[in-house]
């Protein structure tokens, strides 16, 4: 259940991301003029630096924590991610036959 809060979580901020860098691009090119109201192109470009900035550090620690440490690729010999299926960033999906 907290794995299921966790990804609406991340795609509901994914979502909101998106939807305000759109805003500022179409503020940029005169589409929908938003800068008519007060301070909102502030925020929208504080909301996006800041999002940004956060991001990034957890992007990279959930990507480490998928990296398993025992898994290793037979064809090239790197780490392979464990995430629903086991993948390697030169091979591409490893198929292991029982």
């Amino acid at each position: 259940m907290d794995k299921l809060a966790g990804r609406l979580i991340t795609r509901a901020g994914a979502w909101a991301l998106v939807v305000a860098v759109g805003a500022l691009a179409l503020n940029h090119w005169n589409v929908v003029p938003i800068d008519k109201l007060p301070g909102l192109v502030d925020v929208l470009y504080v909301y996006v630096a800041l999002n940004t900035a956060a991001a990034c550090p957890f992007i990279y620690l959930e990507r480490r924590a998928r990296v398993s440490p025992q898994a290793i690729c037979p064809q090239c010999g790197k780490r392979l991610e464990t995430f629903l299926s086991f993948k390697c960033a030169d091979c591409g999906t490893i198929e292991f036959k029982k």
